[in-house]
Protein backbone atom coordinates (compact mmCIF):
# COMPACT_ATOMS: atom_id res chain seq x y z
CA UNK A 1 0.00 0.00 0.00
CA UNK A 2 1.24 3.42 -0.85
CA UNK A 3 -0.06 6.77 -1.10
CA UNK A 4 1.73 9.27 -3.83
CA UNK A 5 2.04 11.95 -4.27
CA UNK A 6 3.04 12.34 -0.07
CA UNK A 7 2.30 15.20 0.75
CA UNK A 8 0.06 16.42 -1.49
CA UNK A 9 -2.03 19.51 -1.91
CA UNK A 10 -4.72 18.79 -4.48
CA UNK A 11 -5.36 14.69 -4.49
CA UNK A 12 -3.41 11.75 -3.77
CA UNK A 13 -3.46 8.10 -4.75
CA UNK A 14 -3.16 4.70 -2.54
CA UNK A 15 -1.74 2.26 -4.71
CA UNK A 16 -2.13 -1.34 -3.74
CA UNK A 17 -2.13 -4.85 -5.52
CA UNK A 18 -4.96 -7.67 -5.32
CA UNK A 19 -3.79 -10.97 -6.72
CA UNK A 20 -6.49 -12.92 -6.02
CA UNK A 21 -10.65 -12.27 -5.76
CA UNK A 22 -11.60 -10.03 -3.06
CA UNK A 23 -15.03 -10.52 -0.95
CA UNK A 24 -14.86 -6.91 0.00
CA UNK A 25 -13.07 -4.70 1.60
CA UNK A 26 -12.98 -0.44 2.43
CA UNK A 27 -10.45 2.16 2.62
CA UNK A 28 -11.07 4.68 5.76
CA UNK A 29 -9.19 7.85 6.06
CA UNK A 30 -8.69 9.24 9.79
CA UNK A 31 -7.77 12.54 11.68
CA UNK A 32 -5.27 11.76 14.31
CA UNK A 33 -7.90 11.08 16.82
CA UNK A 34 -9.27 8.56 14.91
CA UNK A 35 -12.31 10.04 13.21
CA UNK A 36 -13.44 9.09 10.16
CA UNK A 37 -12.87 11.88 7.22
CA UNK A 38 -13.55 9.78 4.35
CA UNK A 39 -14.88 5.92 3.92
CA UNK A 40 -14.73 4.21 0.12
CA UNK A 41 -16.35 1.30 -0.11
CA UNK A 42 -13.52 -1.22 -1.96
CA UNK A 43 -16.62 -3.35 -3.66
CA UNK A 44 -18.18 -0.30 -4.76
CA UNK A 45 -18.84 0.18 -8.46
CA UNK A 46 -16.43 3.10 -9.75
CA UNK A 47 -14.28 3.20 -6.65
CA UNK A 48 -11.11 0.82 -7.17
CA UNK A 49 -9.46 2.42 -10.11
CA UNK A 50 -7.04 -0.60 -12.18
CA UNK A 51 -3.61 0.10 -14.07
CA UNK A 52 -3.89 -3.11 -15.24
CA UNK A 53 -6.19 -5.05 -17.33
CA UNK A 54 -8.62 -7.21 -14.88
CA UNK A 55 -8.01 -10.76 -14.85
CA UNK A 56 -11.60 -12.97 -14.92
CA UNK A 57 -11.88 -14.78 -11.79
CA UNK A 58 -13.56 -18.29 -11.78
CA UNK A 59 -14.42 -18.16 -8.50
CA UNK A 60 -16.05 -14.66 -8.91
CA UNK A 61 -15.38 -11.00 -7.15
CA UNK A 62 -12.76 -8.41 -8.22
CA UNK A 63 -9.40 -9.67 -9.13
CA UNK A 64 -6.83 -7.04 -10.34
CA UNK A 65 -2.97 -7.07 -10.42
CA UNK A 66 -2.67 -2.89 -9.11
CA UNK A 67 -5.44 -0.80 -7.94
CA UNK A 68 -5.39 2.37 -6.52
CA UNK A 69 -8.66 4.63 -5.29
CA UNK A 70 -8.17 8.57 -5.46
CA UNK A 71 -8.72 10.69 -2.95
CA UNK A 72 -9.38 14.69 -3.57
CA UNK A 73 -8.59 16.09 -0.16
CA UNK A 74 -11.85 16.55 0.94
CA UNK A 75 -14.20 14.69 3.88
CA UNK A 76 -17.58 12.74 3.28
CA UNK A 77 -19.72 16.11 3.08
CA UNK A 78 -17.18 17.18 -0.06
CA UNK A 79 -15.32 19.85 2.31
CA UNK A 80 -11.46 20.43 1.93
CA UNK A 81 -9.84 18.65 5.24
CA UNK A 82 -7.21 20.93 7.10
CA UNK A 83 -3.55 20.24 6.22
CA UNK A 84 -2.01 17.90 8.31
CA UNK A 85 -0.98 14.46 9.48
CA UNK A 86 -3.51 11.92 8.47
CA UNK A 87 -4.37 7.61 9.15
CA UNK A 88 -5.08 5.88 6.43
CA UNK A 89 -6.23 2.34 6.41
CA UNK A 90 -7.25 -0.09 4.60
CA UNK A 91 -9.15 -3.67 5.24
CA UNK A 92 -9.85 -6.40 2.17
CA UNK A 93 -11.59 -9.55 2.60
CA UNK A 94 -10.46 -12.26 0.74
CA UNK A 95 -12.54 -14.91 -1.43
CA UNK A 96 -11.43 -17.43 1.86
CA UNK A 97 -12.71 -14.93 4.65
CA UNK A 98 -9.04 -13.65 5.36
CA UNK A 99 -9.04 -9.96 6.30
CA UNK A 100 -6.12 -8.28 5.14
CA UNK A 101 -5.37 -4.75 7.11
CA UNK A 102 -2.74 -1.95 6.25
CA UNK A 103 -2.08 1.35 7.97
CA UNK A 104 0.01 4.12 7.30
CA UNK A 105 -0.35 7.72 7.18
CA UNK A 106 -0.42 10.42 4.37
CA UNK A 107 -0.22 14.44 4.83
CA UNK A 108 -2.11 17.30 3.14
CA UNK A 109 -0.20 20.65 2.55
CA UNK A 110 -2.18 22.63 0.52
Amino acid sequence: MLAFPNPFADKTHFFFNLDAAIAGGHLRIMDLNGRTVRHFDLGGAGTLQDLLPAASSAAGGTTMAMNYVEWDGTDSAGDHVANGVYFYEVRITDASGQEIRKRDKVVVMR
